[in-house]
């Protein structure tokens, strides 16, 4: 049923098929030859060769230079067809009807049915050749024919109603299902299938036409509402037709324009589940690709036992492919994509393990962090009935529950499974060729060890853990071209800063804990391999933040000399300011090589203030007068600034510092193979010019 490349997830681009898409769409219906032919066997042996006829005239290959020559041929067949059905029409008129219209249909009625099909079959061929006007106006008469007046009646007052006086959305969807609903009971019993199908198919086609349409998404919906109602009220929920599993798809992408994800996700779902049951227009690739969608969106809301069971039935998929596609770059990409998927899955589950651990530590309530989470799978969402998936595969849906992970072990098993799943999934997506790829799966990667570290309580693995983070991003900065990849080069330093910034303080925790004097002259008793490990994260953050800080700067300067006046708020401001604030953290977090050296510790607490007044600078410059963001950051940085200023004034340390330039300790400073290779020459980068 799903025409290629087009995504049946509510994350997707929300834009229903066009024309063009929807003729891999139209041919796949012709396919179902089995179920076609008892859906004719009912008509006449005029209309049964014209649709045969025209389904093979559209098989046939057109060329490039006319590339709906095959379509102008089957239109061809079909209008023939309607002329010779429409002379026999007038001889049988004269023939008296045995009943009303409600009763059995005789021969006339029949024809007129014929003729009305093959109008909406018309119609769609216009539809797919870009005669939009003339393809809609052939499929509302079909439609109208086969409906009865009275029906066709009522659902256009519908239409006309709420396009006068639009209600709200909420009570707009309410209105419509009702007046819909009751609409569908007079469609009339008599009908055969096969007029029921082109209904179906007819009404699939006028909505996705009106999805183009400036503010037709509303008709579009009508459209396919209705035709899911007919094919309902017929067939029942689980109706075979091709038709049906088409409107299930089309309807899932207009709910998803119309911002209506649960519903689009839950029709996703039920096209997939027939895709795969019924094998309307299976594609296995394009099948699991798409089940991984659905897996993301329902991971976003954190029902990661339902995403659990849409990656369990793409790993089935995937493996239940023939051996002549287990092989080529399609297969090894979507065996990636499953991996990832894989991965996704558990790295949500420590996610939320780790915001519920902090949660309790802080004595909130937990409930924010599950909503709906770990619920028991709806047999109406689950789209690969659980009978079909082997005893392996059902314990592979059994995700622990996030509140279930309260131990480092427990949160380990996580972390084990999903980072292989990553590092599996990096041997496709390499840098060179998969830059955005890539990048995702280290980020995701990253946050696998910050998760992680909420439940570690050991101050040296936490260090080894952040240690292996930054391994993980820091060859980005080099690898990547900042011309090219500027917001990328924002984004890694930034995360790169905030680890080493955590790394620093268990780095702190350690010192303080080997400190021979456990008092405020801790720092005294320090070993000098202590002090530069300190030293060495505490430089980390002042260059990670420091390098992003130069790429926002020059990103705004590209945008400023782009004329690019878009609109920048507070959130996009708040990390240029956070990344100055941090920094001066940082040089507040120094020790001296010697830490009785009072000209290096000057040397530091200056540049604590350049950093403080530096920061209340751009603060008030980039936010508002009335903001109420960095507040507390702000008045932080006042505190600093008057603090060390009324306790060492600026004119002494400046001579202070200038006695400094040439002597023993500023050598040491610059020479000390401990500092030279993560401090380079504190006193000419770093001191106030």
């Amino acid at each position: 049923m799903e025409p290629d490349g087009v995504e049946v997830t509510p994350t997707s681009d929300n834009k229903t098929p066009d024309a063009s898409e929807l003729e891999t769409e139209h041919k796949d219906q012709n396919d179902c030859t089995e179920e076609e032919d008892r859906l004719l066997s009912s008509c006449s042996d005029v209309f049964q060769k014209a649709v045969r006829d025209a389904d093979q005239a559209e098989c046939e290959p057109s060329p490039a230079t006319e590339p709906y020559k095959a379509k102008y041929a089957a239109r061809k067949v079909l209008e023939n067809a309607r002329e010779t059905l429409s002379k026999s029409q007038g001889k049988k008129d004269a023939a008296s009807r045995e009943e009303s219209a409600n009763a059995s249909l005789n021969d006339s009625d029949k024809t007129r049915l014929e003729l009305a099909m093959l109008d909406i079959r018309i119609g769609v061929n216009l539809y797919l050749t870009e005669e939009n006007t003339d393809g809609e106006r052939s499929m509302r008469k079909g439609a109208e024919a086969i409906e009865g007046p009275e029906a066709w009646n009522a659902l256009v007052a519908i239409f006309d109603k709420q396009d006068q006086d639009p209600a709200p959305a909420n009570q707009e969807a309410c209105n419509e299902e009702s007046e819909i609903a009751r609409c569908e009971c007079k469609v009339r019993d008599g009908l055969a299938d096969v007029a029921i199908q082109h209904l179906v198919s007819g009404y699939n086609f006028l909505g996705v036409l009106w999805s183009h349409r400036a503010d037709g998404d509303r008709r579009a919906r009508r459209f396919l509402r209705r035709a899911r109602a007919i094919c309902e009220a017929r067939f029942g929920s689980d109706a075979r037709l091709q038709e049906y599993t088409s409107t299930l798809f089309f309807l899932a992408q207009v709910e998803a324009a119309a911002g209506n994800a649960g519903a689009s996700a839950e029709l996703c779902g039920k096209t997939l589940y027939r895709q795969h049951i019924l094998r309307h227009s299976y594609e296995p690739f394009s099948w699991i690709t798409n089940a991984f969608g659905l897996a993301s969106y329902f991971l976003q809301r954190g029902q990661t036992r339902i995403a659990a069971h849409c990656v369990c039935a793409a790993g089935r998929a995937l493996d239940d492919l023939d051996d002549s596609k287990q092989s080529g770059e399609q297969f090894e990409q979507v065996r990636a994509d499953l991996l990832q998927a894989k991965g996704n899955m558990y790295a949500q589950v420590l996610r939320i393990a780790s915001a519920v651990r902090d949660a309790r530590e802080e004595n909130e309530p937990v409930e924010a962090y599950l909503p709906d989470a770990w619920a028991s799978i709806d047999e109406q969402t689950c789209f690969v009935p659980s009978k079909s998936l082997d005893k392996r595969e059902n314990e592979d849906i059994c995700v622990p529950a996030a509140q279930e992970v309260a131990t480092f072990e427990a949160a380990r098993e996580l972390f084990n499974v999903a980072n292989t799943c990553f590092v599996q999934a990096k041997r496709f997506y390499v840098l060179d060729g998969y830059v955005t790829a890539h990048l995702g799966i280290l980020q995701s990667q990253s946050g696998l060890y910050k998760d992680l570290a909420a439940f570690e309580t050991d101050p040296k693995r936490l260090v080894a853990m952040h240690g292996r983070r930054e391994k993980l991003l820091a060859d980005l900065l080099d690898d990547l071209n900042p011309e090219v990849y500027l917001k990328e080069h924002q984004e890694i330093a930034f995360e790169l800063g905030s680890i080493a910034h955590l790394a620093l303080n268990s780095q702190l925790t350690l010192a303080r804990a080997s400190a021979k004097v456990q008092s405020d002259a801790w720092m005294l008793s320090l070993q000098p391999a202590m002090i530069k490990r300190v030293n060495q994260w505490a430089m980390k953050m002042v260059r990670y933040y420091g390098h992003f800080c130069k790429m926002f700067e020059q990103a705004e300067a590209k945008d400023k000399a782009s004329s690019n006046d878009e609109e920048t708020g507070e959130e996009y401001t708040l990390p240029y300011l956070s990344a100055h604030f941090w920094t001066m953290h940082a040089f507040k977090s120094m020790i001296p090589p010697d830490p009785r050296s009072v000209p290096a510790r000057v040397l530091f607490l200056q540049e604590q203030v350049k950093y403080a007044k530096l920061t209340s600078k751009l603060a008030s410059e980039r936010l508002a007068a009335d903001s109420q963001a960095f507040q507390t950051e702000r008045q932080i940085c006042k505190d600093i600034a008057e603090l060390i200023a009324s306790d060492q004034p600026l004119s002494l340390w400046q001579s202070q510092l200038q006695k400094l330039e040439h002597s023993d300790e500023m050598m040491l400073l610059r020479q000390d193979p401990d500092l030279r290779d993560d401090m380079p020459d504190l006193a000419v980068e770093y001191r106030l010019e």
